[in-house]
């Protein structure tokens, strides 16, 4: 999760470079500036102890802090953090370790937070005080909030540990038993019968055959799904990047060659040689100072938006003309792609389709370089694609349908060829030879491989491996049909497990295997106890209840 500089975002650039020049490099995360959360007017109680604001606020600070370690990023404007269900789970794990009376001694609080600080920062140490200045009050934390969580952090893990023992129990035979099972190599040979093959053999459809064929299949394949289009105003990065060009040109060549130097070796990552990595790190850092800048000129102008009554579309417009600001409108997009001219996220996305003539307006919404205010303009809802328009696309899956079923229909013949012929004692490889059919030597595999190209390009692995691990050595499996037409599998032989390499690899598995156990029975062991003790807050149950249906 933490493999690469990359993913860790602006907040990473301020931990590698330390203290001496943060000045420069602006810590961004999309919660600055936000409220502390409050929570829900009823908390209601866990196991019969009434949850007080304080504690509420303090698990919901807790729960931000574990996103954050989990993601490299404080929830914000369009992530998938849901603050009310974190929240009252953490409250409910923090009353099981008062239950349990697990209290973690200082030395381990102390030891897990060096190693998220040294995880963050990939391997290096990082300054407390440089961590709370620039990482927990800028998202409106404290030292407190942090050793909390690492203490309840920890506490939870021993309590995982806990109530999942009863998975550890794993004996070395079973081990052995399921190491074989899951690594030992099966040889096959596989006849496919592919659609492709038979395409030459289907005649043009008939008009009728095309309605038909079309009237069966439209409401799944050539449906046209909801769509939406926004107006919006935009507000660009880069009209602040010149500008910190200019105040910062000093010391932005001396914060791109201090982070060129911790990166070493690393710096392909941003580069294939050392300018264009330069050149990207300085990109980078302009445009992470630039876009909290460009998100208060968006906030500053929504909060005129959102102050007009009655909320309406409208509002964008009206006040975007009395700044002087152009206002623009999206073609129609659905929610597989950005809409056309804009470069933003699957959060962005997520977001306008939430818009409702309700609730016509969001923003500010970041995006690669701009931030965005923006108003609902219409919904498309789903349609059905006139036949006229996709005729083309319905008479080659008429044609590639036709064939598959062909192809079916000479695998399901073949099938009781060989089943007939195996029986009479003549081989695989002369039963494939009399009918003019080649097989493919596929390479031996075992119910652990995930990669296997000769299948893979034909097929579904899983649906493979399903097929081969319950045909008998040396039988063939009856056919199966696939999307394409349908495979006949013939297993050759099991090959034998390398003994060396399961004595090695055994004491790990075990461990594996406890682990996937324990990890289990506390899940188990989490839903029952967790259906319990929150099943009557009556907050969450407004949360699970589904909201009446929005315009």
């Amino acid at each position: 999760m933490f493999g690469t500089i990359r993913k860790h975002r602006t907040w990473l650039w301020l931990l590698i470079i330390g203290a001496t020049i943060v000045s420069f490099v602006y810590f961004f995360t999309p919660t600055v500036g936000q409220p502390r959360p409050t929570g829900p007017d009823n908390l209601g109680e866990i196991n019969g102890n009434k949850i007080t604001r304080a504690e509420y606020i303090s698990a919901a600070q807790e729960a931000r802090l574990e996103y954050f370690f989990a993601t490299g990023e404080f929830p914000g404007s369009g992530s998938d953090f849901d603050e009310l269900p974190r929240t009252f789970q953490r409250l409910f794990l923090i009353e099981k370790l008062k239950e349990y009376e697990i209290r973690p001694d200082d030395a381990a609080v102390a030891q897990y937070g060096r190693h998220l600080l040294r995880r963050l920062a990939q391997g290096q140490d990082v300054p407390l005080d440089v961590f709370e200045q620039q990482v927990l009050a800028r998202n409106r934390l404290t030292l407190q909030d942090f050793t909390r969580y690492l203490r309840h952090s920890v506490g939870i893990d021993q309590l995982i540990s806990l109530v999942g023992l009863s998975g550890t129990l794993v004996t070395p035979e079973e081990a052995r038993w399921l190491y074989v099972l899951d690594q030992q190599e099966r040889a096959t040979e596989a006849v496919f019968f592919s659609a492709s093959d038979y395409l030459s053999q289907v005649p043009e459809p008939t008009e009728e055959a095309i309605q038909e064929f079309y009237a069966k299949s439209a409401e799944f394949d050539y449906t046209r799904p909801e769509r939406i289009q926004i107006h919006y105003v935009r507000f660009d990065l880069s009209n602040h990047i010149a500008r910190l060009e200019e105040e910062h040109a000093t010391n932005l060549a001396q914060t791109v060659e201090a982070n060129m130097e911790q990166l070493g070796t690393n710096y392909t990552l941003y580069g294939s040689t050392p300018d264009e990595a330069r050149a990207k790190l300085r990109e980078l850092m302009l445009r992470n100072e630039a876009l909290p800048r460009a998100k208060d000129e968006a906030q500053a102008f929504a909060n005129q938006v959102y102050q007009i009554e009655p909320v309406r579309a409208e509002n964008l417009a009206a006040v975007a003309a009395s700044n002087g600001l152009p206002v623009h409108t999206t073609p129609p997009f659905d929610r597989s792609s950005p809409p056309e001219g804009l470069k933003v996220g699957a959060d962005f996305i997520n977001r306008v389709f939430m818009l409702s003539t309700n609730e016509p307006l969001d923003g500010p919404l970041s995006g690669e370089d701009a931030v965005y205010v923006v108003a609902l303009a219409q919904r498309l809802p789903s349609e059905v694609k006139p036949l006229e328009e996709v005729r083309e696309q319905v008479v080659a899956d008429y044609k590639q349908s036709e064939a598959a079923e062909l192809a079916r229909q000479a695998g399901r013949a073949f099938s009781q060829t060989v089943s007939n012929e195996l029986a009479q004692g003549k081989s695989f490889a002369e039963v494939c030879e009399a009918a003019g059919v080649k097989p493919v030597t596929v390479p031996p595999f075992s119910r652990s491989t995930r990669q296997l190209e000769a299948v893979q390009e034909r097929m579904m692995l899983p649906q493979y491996a399903q097929i081969a691990f319950s045909t008998p050595v040396g039988q063939a499996s009856g056919f199966s049909a696939t999307r394409d037409g349908g495979v006949i599998v013939y297993v050759k032989e099991d090959l034998p497990v390398d003994e060396a390499k399961l004595t090695a690899e055994l004491p790990t598995f075990l461990r594996y295997l406890q682990q996937q156990r324990r990890q289990a029975a506390a899940e188990l062991w989490f839903q029952r106890e967790a259906s319990a003790a929150l099943g009557n807050i009556p907050a969450l149950q407004r949360y699970m209840q589904p909201g009446p249906a929005d315009s």
